[in-house]
């Protein structure tokens, strides 16, 4: 962990840690999602039509290979599919 906060990733203070931006931990979700998606394609329809994960998710489609990622996400929202494309 002190290696992330060496090289800003993370901060830290008396209260707590944080990412410095949320772009680090959105991509770190999207590795995760990323991870879980390998696991089990259907797992993705609790996150799609939650606003605060659309970043996310976005992310995480540009880390996969192929259409599979594009075909889950569209299968509950294909705006987001959409997104997730043009992005």
């Amino acid at each position: 962990m002190n290696s992330f906060i060496d090289i800003n990733i993370l901060y830290e203070n008396e209260e707590q840690i944080g990412f410095t931006h949320e772009l680090y931990q959105e991509y770190f979700a999207a590795e995760e999602l990323r991870t879980l998606f390998s696991l089990d394609h259907d797992f993705l329809a609790k996150y799609v039509d939650d606003k605060n994960w659309l970043e996310v998710i976005i992310l995480f489609n540009g880390l996969v290979d192929g259409m599979e990622a594009v075909k889950a996400i569209a299968r509950t929202n294909p705006l987001v599919a959409a997104f997730a494309v043009n992005d």
